[in-house]
């Protein structure tokens, strides 16, 4: 039988040192000790998955953002023009050139396209690339997935409703919220337009 750990039954997390001090500082000077330490122990957990992301990847000479782009690449057969992939990732076209050119350097994706145009060319996986993929994205599934293993279905989505309500709090949830009460409140505008009321 798998024991189930509890919060009392393992040690409270350990805060980063610049979090400490800012924590105390901001506390001492009279913010509320409790939100601080809320919002550090988020910080520090972040923190610990980016390091522990980081050196899964160094394995395959990868940073997260070269891995993202070789998981997209990995979902189309022909290939992906830069432009395109730059949207897809959420980056930039000069982020995807710098990230492509390492990629390419390393043997893990291959410039293919027109010859007349050096400028008109898609990014794919070499044979080598897609077995690199491969093992990583099996590899971070299963370690993602364990950060998560010891959490009930409840408490994942109880974990899920209170990132919301945080994530809701940031200038990115506000704006993000607005924009889906404009839609909303545009869409009833033009239901309302093509049913009138009858009065």
């Amino acid at each position: 039988m798998v024991r189930r750990h509890t919060i009392s039954s393992l040690t409270m997390m350990t805060l980063h040192q610049k979090y400490l001090s800012l924590m105390n500082a901001a506390s001492a000077a009279g913010a509320p000790f409790k939100l601080l330490r809320a919002c550090f122990c988020l910080l520090s957990v972040s923190r610990a998955i980016d390091a522990d992301c980081a050196v899964r990847l160094s394995k395959y000479s990868l940073s997260e953002g070269k891995f993202v782009l070789l998981f997209f690449l990995a979902q189309s057969a022909d290939g992906i023009a830069p432009t395109e992939l730059a949207k897809v990732a959420g980056v930039t076209k000069a982020t995807v050139t710098g990230l492509s050119e390492g990629l390419v350097k390393i043997g893990l994706v291959k410039r293919v396209g027109a010859d007349s145009d050096r400028r008109s060319f898609k990014l794919e996986l070499t044979p080598k690339g897609k077995r690199v993929t491969e093992q990583v994205v099996r590899e971070h599934g299963i370690w993602i997935c364990s950060l998560f293993e010891r959490l009930k279905s409840t408490d994942l989505e109880q974990f899920e409703s209170l990132l919301s309500s945080v994530w809701l709090q940031t200038d990115e949830g506000k704006l993000s919220s607005h924009d889906l009460v404009t839609i909303n409140k545009k869409n009833m505008r033009e239901k309302n337009a093509k049913n009138p009321r009858k009065i």
